[in-house]
C-alpha cells in the first residue's frame, strides 16, 4: 500500500528496546493489514 508514515525510533521488545532498519525515517510505503 502506498502510504506516507515515519519508522518508530524504537520498539519494546519484552525488556529491551529495538531500534529498527530506517528508524525514525519517512517511508512512502506500508504493509496492509489483513483482518
Amino acid at each position: 500500500m502506498r502510504d506516507e508514515w515515519t519508522a518508530p525510533t524504537s520498539l519494546p521488545f519484552g525488556e529491551l528496546t529495538v531500534i529498527p532498519l530506517r528508524a525514525g525515517e519517512t517511508l512512502r510505503w506500508r504493509l496492509e493489514e489483513h483482518a
